[in-house]
This record gives C-alpha cells, sequence and structure tokens, in this order.
C-alpha cells in the first residue's frame, strides 16, 4: 500500500538492450528469489554515439521501395498518414535523441519537407483537402494546426483537458479519435473523441478493462474501427461513430492496426501472424455493420506500423528501430539489498 526507498543506488549491470528507445524498456527480468538475467548489448548506446534507426518501405504495384528520410540517422517512431489524393505522406521523425519534428515526402519526386520545425510534433494527419495538417505539438495534450506545406505559422486548436496521454490518433473533419490513459495511474489505454474545434474534455468512447487502441474513423465519419485486447489476443471491432451504440467484430484470427480504405467499402488489418488482411464492409438498412469474408492481400512479417494509400495502391511499413547487436545473456544469481 505504502513504502519508501532507503540508501544509495547502486549499479546492478549495464549495457542492457532497449527494447525501445524513447521508451526505454530494457530486456531484464529478476525473479522472486533474487536472480536476474539480461541481454547484453554491444556496448552502452549512449556514450558509444549510439543513435537508433528504422526501415520505411513503400510498396507499390508489387514492388518494395525503401524510403530514405532527409537527415542523419533519423528515424521514426509512430504512425505515418497520406494525404487523400495519395501523393504524400507525413511522418513523425527525430535524428538521434534530438526532438520530434513532422516531415512530408512527396512520393511521386521523392522529396523530403519539414513540416514543422523546432516545435515538437507527432501524431500528424491531413485536414479534408490536404492544405493543412493536424498533430500533437506539446505533451500531454496540445493540438497544432498548420500549413502542409510547413509555410506560415502553427494555429494552436482550442485546448484539451482530462486525459493523461495520447499514444495515437484518427481524424476525419471537426472529429478526432485517439488512443490513451484516460487518467495517471491507468492499467490499460481508452478510446475517446472530441471535436478540434471546441476542444474541452475528451469524451470516453471505448472504455473498459480491456486496452482498447489504433482508432480508425471511416471515411464517411459514420463509423470507427480500433482494436481491443478482450481476452489476451488483439482483435478488430467497429462501431457507430460518435456513439458506439453497437460492436461488430471484424477480425476472426486476432487483428490491429485498422485501416479504411479511401471509399469506405474495405477496412484493413493485420492478423495474428501479421498476414495484411481486406474484409468488405457496408452498412446495412438495420444500421448495423455488415461484413465479408477475410482475404489476404499480402504476406510480410511483423511491422511495428503500417498504412494504405487512399486507392488502395501503395502500403506503407514502418519497421522496428534497429538496435544494437546482442552479445548475449548475463545472469547475476543472490540478487540482495544492497547488492
Amino acid at each position: 500500500v505504502k513504502g519508501d526507498t532507503t540508501g544509495p543506488a547502486v549499479k546492478i549491470a549495464d549495457g542492457n538492450v532497449l527494447r525501445s528507445p524513447i521508451l526505454a524498456h530494457a530486456e531484464y527480468a529478476v525473479s522472486p528469489n533474487g536472480t536476474m538475467v539480461l541481454a547484453r548489448r554491444e556496448s552502452d548506446g549512449v556514450t558509444a554515439g549510439w543513435t537508433p534507426n528504422s526501415s520505411i518501405t513503400l510498396r507499390r504495384n508489387g514492388v518494395n521501395t525503401p524510403i530514405v528520410i532527409a537527415g542523419n540517422n533519423a528515424f521514426v517512431l509512430g504512425s505515418a498518414a497520406f494525404s487523400h489524393d495519395g501523393q504524400r505522406l507525413v511522418l513523425p521523425s527525430r535524428s538521434g535523441f534530438d526532438g520530434w519534428r513532422i516531415i512530408s515526402q512527396d512520393l511521386a519526386r521523392g522529396v523530403t519537407q519539414t513540416v514543422t520545425g523546432d516545435d515538437y510534433g507527432r501524431l500528424p494527419a491531413f485536414t479534408t483537402h490536404d492544405d493543412s495538417i493536424v498533430y500533437l505539438s506539446r505533451e500531454p495534450l496540445t493540438f497544432s494546426a498548420r500549413p502542409s506545406d510547413g509555410s506560415g505559422a502553427a494555429l494552436a486548436l482550442p485546448a484539451i483537458t482530462s486525459w493523461s496521454s495520447v499514444n495515437e490518433l484518427s481524424m476525419n473533419g471537426d472529429w478526432i479519435a485517439v488512443s490513451g490513459t484516460a487518467s495517471p495511474g491507468a492499467t490499460s489505454a481508452d478510446i475517446g473523441i472530441f471535436r478540434r474545434s471546441v476542444g474541452g474534455p475528451i469524451q470516453l468512447y471505448a472504455h473498459s478493462a480491456a486496452r482498447e487502441e489504433a482508432p480508425a474513423i471511416s471515411p464517411d465519419g459514420h463509423w470507427l474501427a480500433y482494436s481491443a485486447n478482450v481476452a489476451g489476443v488483439d482483435q478488430v471491432y467497429v462501431s457507430p461513430f460518435p456513439t458506439p451504440t453497437s460492436r461488430t467484430a471484424v477480425s476472426g484470427n486476432g487483428g490491429r492496426l485498422p485501416v479504411w480504405s479511401g471509399d469506405g467499402r474495405t477496412l484493413y488489418f493485420v492478423d495474428v501472424k501479421s498476414a495484411f488482411i481486406g474484409v468488405s464492409f457496408s452498412a446495412g438498412p438495420d444500421g448495423k455493420a455488415k461484413l465479408g469474408a477475410e482475404r489476404t492481400i499480402f504476406n510480410r512479417g511483423y511491422v511495428r506500423n503500417w498504412t494504405i494509400s487512399p486507392d488502395g495502391s501503395s502500403m506503407i511499413f514502418i519497421d522496428t528501430a534497429q538496435l544494437l547487436k546482442l552479445l548475449g545473456l548475463e545472469v547475476v544469481l543472490n540478487l540482495q539489498p544492497g547488492f
């Protein structure tokens, strides 16, 4: 219920492999009887000048092409968003351990352009006519809009309140759906919605003991797809928007990271075997979701994030940040207080 720490900190081990260069989850475990096992990396990343990086792949017409982000050791951690015409891509990027910025990639010409400079920028999404982007500009809950060509100053949106953090974003018109934690100490992610022109408190949309993530508003603005971990397996669901009067399971063999087609007639997601799946979608006369059979559109293997262009012709894969070489496992026996 309550406790405190005593004595000075004592170093037990260093050189751990980090699962995430941003969240700094270290690969180690400690047993109740005082045995520790940890994954050792090639060297101390920070002092050795280690910088994380990532792999971004564009798949178009059956051909995979790597996307190179301008900037030394630039890497991406988070979601990417296509423009509605499918010609541009916006992503959050950073170089080494510097601050975040949002970049725009012209897919036809291969030109990278910085949209946000010194200001913090994550979770970008294009507005309806692709002339601006909306993004998380400051932690925890400050959103801004800026011309998508990077010109002009950022415009702060009305203040958002009541949530402690936001991890993902989907936007359609004036509506924004987010996933994150509604309060400090929350044990699972929830999904909330708000109007960007109004601000104010985020309204809970999907809230339970399960982890609800990856919201995706349909192109017509009448549905929301998302993933929920109900019984230890992520599955994709779809519900009416903005009021979730019902919920229909989309995936049958696990599902995460749902994405809508531009016409709203297909829902895409990644299944438990890391296959990319498409399911036809329509609204029945009773107002409930009607779904077709799952069909595999591509097999690639695990990716951290992905998206597909509105016309379905292009796919973007963002792979896990590549970390230092694993040297092996180190075991510390008889770990005791004051070690």
